[in-house]
């Protein structure tokens, strides 16, 4: 809450938005829900990949990697066409990811 507050003091305006620093299903709880609409944000962003709803929970907002996609591609990805790869970003995604890193010797831990 201090760093909202000190984010609205240097901007003179409000701080509505809030970004998960790492947004996955596995990195945030129902605590920090809480924690954000006591500080007063308006939404939230997670980094799980999809769509969103007009029932999605504004503080558990999906998004898009924006790459340079082609025209097409990246019209496709708005439509849901790759909404199949948010598995990644469930619990369950990131225990299996974090699994295979470390039997490829790849972890970033």
């Amino acid at each position: 809450m201090l760093a909202k507050l000190q984010l609205e003091e240097r901007l003179g305006r409000p701080v509505r938005a809030f970004a998960y620093v790492k947004g996955s299903e596995a990195h945030y709880k129902p605590v920090h829900l809480s924690l954000l609409r006591q500080a007063g944000y308006d939404v939230a962003f997670t980094s799980v990949s999809g769509s969103n709803t007009p029932r999605t929970d504004p503080l558990r907002l999906h998004r898009y990697n924006v790459e340079p996609y082609p025209a097409r591609t990246f019209e496709l990805v708005l439509a849901g066409a790759c909404d199949l790869i948010a598995v990644k970003d469930t619990v369950s995604g990131t225990y299996a990811r974090r699994a295979f890193n470390a039997l490829l010797g790849t972890s970033s831990k």
